[in-house]
């Protein structure tokens, strides 16, 4: 979590910029996505589903076991917990996909976990089952 990102998140959420260790908690979810490596297209592929037909965040549990903070190096471990299929009035067919990531300090002390849900509509016509 480099400064400049830090107070380029400060600056979208109106809050100050700042010049100490800590970093806008909002960074969770930039570090967590971002150090995945591998793009959102590719993470929607291991779902066989194609990410221009919209991905929606269905829900996002952060645990912080400490604040996140500027310049520092964080390894990101990360697991896919399940992919259920489902069906819903407005979306018709669609798949929960839910994963896990968590951001470790260099030391080995986890900074924070993130359990992500996202939705992956399949349209009213795909097949109920998988």
């Amino acid at each position: 979590i480099t400064r400049e990102i830090n107070n380029v998140i400060c600056r979208l959420t109106g809050l100050p910029e700042t010049d100490g260790a800590l970093a806008n908690p909002l960074l969770f979810s930039v570090a967590s996505l971002a150090g995945l490596g591998i793009s959102i297209e590719e993470l929607c592929e291991l779902c066989d589903f194609d990410y221009r037909d919209a991905p929606m965040i269905g829900g996002c549990l952060v645990r912080f076991a400490q604040p996140l903070k500027v310049d520092q190096t964080y390894d990101v471990e990360a697991n896919i917990l399940s992919l259920e299929r489902k069906t819903g009035k407005r979306i018709g067919v669609m798949d929960l996909f839910k994963f896990n990531v968590i951001l470790v300090e260099k030391s080995g002390k986890t900074a924070c976990e993130i359990t992500y849900t996202w939705i992956l509509p399949r349209g009213k016509d795909h097949a109920e089952s998988r």
